[in-house]
């Protein structure tokens, strides 16, 4: 199961990831991935770069 939650640390709503398993002895798993923000400026960032290339080889 996967689903979201409320990160209670930011202002506003922040949904965080949880991903929820059994485990082969029946135990329920739950856990949401502690390393959310440097995906997103890492995202932003290729894409900026990105955007500078393509500027850059229409003005060639």
């Amino acid at each position: 199961m996967v689903g979201h939650t409320r990160d209670d640390s930011s202002d506003g709503f922040n949904p965080v990831p949880v991903i929820a398993f059994t485990d082969q002895q029946g135990h329920r798993v739950e856990f949401s991935p502690e390393m959310r923000g440097p995906a997103v400026y890492m995202l932003l960032s290729a894409a900026a770069f990105a955007g500078a290339g393509v500027l850059i080889a229409l003005k060639n």
